[in-house]
């Protein structure tokens, strides 16, 4: 069996050179400089999630009562 050189691990970096920072919740890579930031992306952000079904305001009385 042969040994082989011992290979440097690649850096964590695309290809322009910035370096990927990924969600604190999902780990998906972020791509925005304001999740960056922060750490999370949008939909995984508290303070910048949007509710996406509104609940009670417009809802029909129930019949009957």
């Amino acid at each position: 069996m042969t040994s082989r050189p011992a290979q440097d691990a690649l850096p964590d970096t695309t290809a322009g050179g910035r370096t990927r920072i990924y969600c604190r919740r999902c780990r998906r890579e972020l791509h925005d400089a304001t999740s960056r930031t922060r750490g999370m992306g949008p939909e995984c952000d508290p303070l910048t999630r949007v509710q996406r079904y509104p609940t009670g305001a417009d809802q029909d009385p129930i019949p009957g009562t």
